[in-house]
Parts: structure tokens; sequence; C-alpha cells
């Protein structure tokens, strides 16, 4: 019987999504009045960027450039974001742009208009040619990379999800043992190895699963309410080849494809959960929530043509904004 202790502290995030809330802590009305509070801080500041953007007063007025990147990724999440829907499949892009600054790195409205029409129309492309009905943006992370001179090069890393899963996070099955990944799937589009029984190729593996049930945890949102990600941070890489080691997957027997039956997945699964959602023995920031995870199949090579196959995470967080109902 599988072990459903990793699915408690979601209900905490279920909770603060809903309308009508069951009766709580004081502590735990405090902390729900503070991030609703929050939330409509960070709507109006949205909104009333919004409104000056479209407005005709915007010309001769300036932007400094942590501001842009801040707003840019701001109104895309406000506009098109929906990391609370499930989906089976994602897909990642990457685009990159330039806005012209002053000596004191400052930008026209009108420059910065200009940048973020043509973000929209990249993201409303780039969601186009997703080959699915089903398909939303989940985040959108807009990142400055460097400032040389008079221009500011900026980036943004779009995550997309496909093909709706409704009631996700679903154990692991008796017949759930898979190959643990596939060398070379995102480099080279090799095919997914499949089960150990050899079924299932080309459509799945280990760290596929692990990757899909952890992108979509196990609850529903009541009412109309959503939420958006404001304020995300750089991806937090990690594996279990040091201060994980033993919790997430690092193999044996290489070159050997190694199967990891569905203890063992329920067991990374479970391992997983706690390094991306607990304060005290994992990597989850203070005062941020989990919007995205990958995993990547790796190889180490050690000497003496040993190596070792390992599961690398990156892990995306940014402060939760919730967005009331509105037209």
């Amino acid at each position: 019987m599988r072990n459903n202790n990793i699915f408690i502290l979601l209900a905490v995030l279920a909770v603060a999504t809903t309308s009508c809330r069951k009766e709580t802590t004081t502590k735990d009305d405090s902390s729900y009045d503070e991030l609703l509070k929050q939330s409509m801080i960070t709507i109006r500041m949205i909104e009333s960027f919004e409104s000056q953007l479209n407005g005709n007063l915007k010309t001769g007025q300036l932007i400094e450039v942590d501001s842009a990147v801040w707003y840019a990724e701001a109104l895309q999440n406000y506009a098109y974001a929906h990391p609370e829907i499930a989906f089976d499949d994602f897909v990642r892009t990457k685009t990159a742009y330039t806005l012209t600054v002053d000596q004191n790195q400052m930008a026209t409205m009108t420059a910065f208009e200009t940048m973020y029409d043509q973000m929209e129309a990249d993201l409303l492309a780039e969601l186009e040619q997703i080959p699915s009905e089903e398909k939303n943006l989940r985040f959108a992370d807009v990142r400055l990379d460097s400032l040389l001179g008079s221009t500011a090069y900026i980036s943004v890393v779009r995550a997309f999800g496909f093909k709706f899963i409704y009631g996700a996070y679903e154990p692991f099955q008796e017949d759930d043992d898979w190959y643990w990944g596939t060398l070379g799937q995102e480099e080279f589009n090799n095919p997914p190895l499949g089960k150990c029984d050899n079924t299932m190729q080309g459509v799945s593996d280990g760290s596929d699963e692990l990757e899909r049930r952890l992108n979509n945890p196990y609850f529903e949102y009541a009412g109309p309410w959503r939420f958006i990600p404001t304020s995300i941070g750089d991806p937090i890489v990690f594996h279990g080849l040091d201060d994980f080691y033993g919790r997430l997957y690092a193999g044996w027997n290489y070159p050997e494809n190694n199967c990891l039956t569905n203890e063992l997945l329920t067991y990374y699964l479970e391992e997983s959960h706690k390094i991306l959602y607990n304060l005290n023995e994992g990597i989850r920031p203070i005062g941020k929530h989990l919007y995205d995870v990958q995993i990547y199949d790796q190889l180490l090579l050690l000497p003496d043509n040993e190596g070792m196959y390992y599961h690398e995470y990156e892990a995306t967080y940014g402060i939760l904004t919730l967005i009331p109902p509105h037209n």
C-alpha cells in the first residue's frame, strides 16, 4: 500500500485557494489574510501599470530596467499563466530581447511597450505551435542577462503545459516498473526506453513518470480563484550524487539501464517531494512556491570506463499571488 503522507503539505495550498474556508487556527487565518493582502497589492500594481501602458500619457516617461523586467514578467503571467492546471506533457522555450537604456539604466515607456508587444506576440506564437487543443502557459520567467552600454539584454523562459490531466499525481501501480531514463533524450531526441518489460517504448520512462507526477500535485482548486507566479527566481539544480545521495536516483551496474520498480519510484517520488517542499531538509526558498520541475537524464563518467546514470532536477520557485474572480 502506498504511503500518502507526501500529500499532506499540498492540502495547505488547496485550502488557501478556496473561496470558502473551513475553520482554521488564528495563525492559519493570519497567514491567509497576509497572502491575500500582498496578492491584492501586487494585482493593483500590475493593473495600474497595464493601464498606464495602454494610455496616451506614457510618452517621455521612464522606467528602471529592473522594474521593466519585473513588469514584463508579471504582465505575461497575469494575462496568460495557469499553473493551477494539471498537464501530461511540457515544453520550454527561451527567447532573447533587447531594451535600450540611458546612462542611469532607465528605459522609455515607449521602448518598453515595443519590447513587451514582441514578448506577447512570441508567447502566442509559441503556444500556437504546440500540437494540442488543451494547452496553457504555466509561467514566464523574465531575466536580465546583462547590461552592455546602452543595451539591456533580456531573455524569457516560458514553460507550457499541454494535454490536461484531471485528478493527477496518481500513485505508481504494481506494473509501473520503468527504465531509469533515456540518455540523450533531450539533446538528441532519443525515444524513451519505456517499461522494464519493454512495453511503452518511445512513450515514457522513469524520469518522465516522476516529472509528470511532481508537476501535477494531487489537489483540486475550488471556486473561481486562480493564482499566478511573480518574482520568479533562477532555477535550483540538485541531484542524488552529493547532498541527496540515497534519496534520488543515482545508478548502479553501469552501463546497464537500471529498472526502477514501482516501489523504488514511489520512494523517489516521496523523497523528491520532501526535498522540493520542506524548508528544513529541502531546497525550497522561504516564502516561495514551487511552479515547475524538470528532470534531466545524466551520465557521470568515472575512471577505468566506469560511470553512473543519475537524475538531475531543476526546480523553479516564485512568489504566489492569488487572483480573485474578475471580468
